[in-house]
């Protein structure tokens, strides 16, 4: 079955490509060969972050591949794909900020800590939430019915 893996997507913008993330999510699984376990979105203050649970054969380079197709903040993933390619493994380096804090530091002491952004679980994200997962069943759907109609 594979090994889990968490795709992680960032996007720094209020809108939310719900039919392109489950449609690419779809055509991403059924090519590179994964199961999709769950999705969780949540909101931050400039945008999404999306946490997608799969199940596969995945080197730490499709995983970067995948965030990229899956329409991840591209500068993001390309720091991913150069941190991969120099040997630092995803699971160390593909990190999203639940919290963000603006520091000061003055003398190499904080002189001030203030609560920037943090990612929250809200009604929006939600509903996001489940319409890719809707979207993404619904295609998951279509593509066995017309397996088992000999289509493809």
């Amino acid at each position: 079955m594979g090994i889990r893996h968490t795709i992680k997507l960032d996007y720094d913008d209020k809108f939310f490509p719900c039919v392109a993330l489950a449609t690419r999510l779809n055509m991403a699984a059924d090519k590179l060969d994964f199961f999709v376990g769950s999705i969780r979105v949540m909101e931050s203050k400039k945008g999404f972050h999306v946490y997608i649970t799969v199940k596969g054969e995945l080197s730490d380079m499709e995983l970067c591949f995948i965030q990229l197709l899956l329409l991840s903040d591209w500068k993001r993933e390309l720091l991913n794909a150069r941190r991969t390619k120099h040997g630092r493994p995803m699971t160390k380096g593909n990190k999203l900020f639940q919290y963000k804090y603006k520091t000061v530091i003055q003398d190499g002491k904080v002189i001030n800590s203030k609560l920037k952004s943090k990612e929250v679980h809200t009604a929006k994200a939600e509903v996001y939430e489940k319409a890719v997962m809707e979207i993404f069943q619904y295609l998951l759907s279509c593509k066995n019915e017309d397996s088992e109609s000999g289509h493809s």
